[in-house]
């Protein structure tokens, strides 16, 4: 039985019915492969990390993890098993988004979300569910806030690489389709813009930093400015791909692009800082609207009143 229909069950039926019972131990089953699951990532994590402070932490989690997973063996008597693949897309996230996103993703039981009305079930079932969900809320998330990942010191640089850019990128674009003759010289003249302003905005955050005294403040620049011409160069793709009289449909694009970034970059913000999601996708979406609408507005004036589309 699923997880989707043993929760479906445990709400609609009695619990005198035979399919409750069986949907109780589905549920305690699928938290034994969560367990599982998590233990295995957190073992290999750990064997991967350099630092033996985060090395020590995520030893620590596997334990508590294979702990439960042996208690819930005992209650539905049957030995999980756990998808190799799924280990190696969670362990492949981990290198390219970080360990602290996948173990968050973890923490947040994200895969397998339990609600006030499933715990209370479990806890009536068996009181040994009450100390265990007591040691998940506590002893987990304080060993894994205690984590120190290397790329999350300098968040606040990418944060400020990518605000920027997508606000000022996304901006000029949009002014420069009303007021320019063709994509490909919006693409040369969003080129030029993009290297000065990456330029600008890695030597102002080092020199930011300098002021602080941070010895990382090359590391933190070096990351603000790859981050402004990642986003950079994702806006400018419309320009170079469609053709050059097909000005509406690139910046059709752009915006979509800048759309999915400022969703996706949130997101990823939201599970590594424990921030809320729609708090800020909402705010830096209403900010960058509003501000490529001014542009448009400028650019539509440049248009029609310097006819700059047809220099």
């Amino acid at each position: 039985m699923n997880t989707a229909r043993a929760y479906q069950h445990v709400r609609r039926l009695d619990t005198t019915d035979p399919r409750y019972q069986q949907a109780i131990i589905a549920l305690i089953f699928n938290l034994q492969k969560r367990e599982l699951f998590a233990a295995t990532v957190y073992g290999i994590l750990a064997k991967r990390q350099k630092d033996v402070s985060n090395r020590s932490i995520l030893e620590q989690v596997a334990s508590v993890e294979l702990k439960h997973q042996a208690t819930l063996e005992q209650l539905t008597q049957r030995s999980a098993t756990i998808s190799r693949l799924k280990v190696m897309i969670f362990l492949l996230a981990s290198r390219i988004l970080g360990y602290t996103f996948v173990l968050k993703m973890m923490e947040k039981k994200i895969t397998f979300p339990m609600d006030n009305f499933i715990k209370s079930l479990l806890i009536d079932y068996d009181a040994h569910f009450e100390e265990w969900f007591l040691e998940e809320e506590k002893h987990e998330q304080m060993l894994l806030k205690t984590l120190d990942e290397a790329r999350l010191r300098y968040i606040s640089s990418m944060v400020l690489g990518l605000n920027d850019a997508l606000i000022e990128i996304t901006a000029t674009l949009a002014g420069f389709s009303l007021s320019m003759s063709n994509n490909r010289m919006i693409w040369i003249a969003g080129m030029i813009l993009g290297v000065s302003a990456t330029l600008s905005m890695a030597a102002s955050e080092y020199l930011s930093n300098r002021s602080e005294n941070n010895p990382k403040a090359l590391q933190a620049a070096l990351l603000c400015g790859l981050t402004y011409v990642f986003v950079t160069m994702m806006l400018l793709l419309p320009y170079f791909i469609f053709p050059v009289d097909a000005k509406m449909l690139a910046v059709s694009w752009m915006l979509v692009i800048a759309f999915f970034i400022i969703l996706i970059f949130n997101f990823y913000l939201s599970i590594t800082k424990d921030l809320s999601f729609k708090k800020r996708f909402s705010e830096m979406l209403i900010i960058s609207t509003v501000i490529t609408m001014i542009s448009f507005g400028v650019g539509y004036l440049a248009d029609n009143y310097l006819n700059t589309s047809n220099l």
